[in-house]
């Protein structure tokens, strides 16, 4: 296949930059093993994550409950496959398409944590206060994050 040509896939016409083929497998580049940049961001944006609920959590309780603990191990795990996904961290994305792609991850991540809420019906253990306080905050401190790291990555290059 030549670098000019494109294949439709789902009636939409993709650059050859966004699929990789291998014989008849095509993978999408937001599925591929993702490098330095990507798990840097993400692990200094999860550490905020974890930190910004038990700090909330011990505000207002005075403790961090098991059950707040369980719930940043889950946010953690949940949000490597749903940011891989969404490509989150993506250095070829502008600073717009990148905060999108942080809300989708991020939401992806609180659908996630919702589910499993209402499977193991822990509902009523978690203070809905604390939950949508950090939920939102948390968009806030990564897209801030982003922006810093936007604004590094330029002056570098």
């Amino acid at each position: 296949m030549n670098n000019n040509s494109c294949r439709t896939y789902f009636g939409s016409c993709l650059s050859k930059r966004e699929w990789t083929y291998f014989g008849d497998t095509v993978f999408n580049r937001n599925t591929t093993l993702k490098g330095l940049t990507f798990w840097g961001q993400w692990a200094l944006g999860q550490g905020f994550v974890v930190a910004l609920l038990l700090i909330l959590v011990y505000c207002q309780t005075g403790t961090v409950e098991f059950y707040y603990r369980a719930c940043a191990t889950l946010t953690v795990l949940a949000s490597v496959p749903a940011y891989t996904w969404c490509g989150v961290y993506a250095k070829k994305d502008n600073y717009l398409e990148g905060l999108v792609r942080l809300l989708m991850g991020w939401s992806m991540t609180l659908a996630a944590l919702a589910i499993v809420a209402f499977l193991c019906k822990a509902n009523e253990l978690f203070s809905r206060q604390i939950i949508l306080t950090w939920a939102f905050c948390n968009y806030i401190g990564k897209a801030d994050h982003y922006e810093r790291f936007q604004i590094t990555d330029r002056l570098c290059l």
